[in-house]
């Protein structure tokens, strides 16, 4: 069965991933305050691709949950003033690795809504990830939050060529 599979292939993953993991921490902490700019950005790099590798991972244990039918939405009360610029800037490094400026246009009239927010930095990144990949490097990327008709609107845009009429 499908969801046994990636359980196991997700465990097998797991077992390398989590020494990589405490390692990275472990040798940036001890990095020493002299330590190259170079040097340090190179660490931050490793650093934050084993962390997006371990995020991957659990997106892929995440879609075995959900073919055996035991996807759950843990729903928190969210500010979403303060939850968008978050999870914009844990993902900043890999805007400015590309060499792209994001354009912050959050409505002063965000509101406080129940929402499951790993899922919702999920899809938020997902967003800022194909943008920051499919738009042209160097580009801006607008990401605008606003509500619109009783409902959350959130774009995201980037300066890139977009999709073919037919592949929308």
């Amino acid at each position: 069965e499908r969801g046994m599979f990636i359980d196991v292939l997700a465990h097998e993953l797991r077992t390398p991933l989590t020494p990589m993991l405490a390692s990275v921490g472990m040798w940036q902490e001890s990095l020493p305050a002299e330590t190259s700019a170079i040097r340090s950005r190179l660490i931050g790099l490793i650093s934050g691709s084993t962390h997006t590798m371990a995020q991957r991972l659990e997106e892929l244990l995440e879609v075995a949950r959900y073919s055996r039918g035991d996807f759950k939405l843990n729903l928190k009360r969210v500010d979403l003033r303060e939850f968008f610029p978050d999870v914009i800037n844990r993902y900043r490094p890999t805007l400015e690795q590309h060499r792209n400026t994001l354009v912050n246009e959050l409505s002063v009239d965000l509101p406080i809504v129940d929402l499951d927010p790993s899922r919702m930095e999920q899809v938020i990144i997902n967003l800022l990830s194909n943008a920051a990949k499919y738009g042209k490097e160097g580009s801006k990327i607008y990401f605008k939050a606003r509500v619109e008709n009783s409902a959350l609107r959130v774009d995201v845009r980037d300066e890139g060529k977009g999709l073919f009429p037919e592949d929308i």
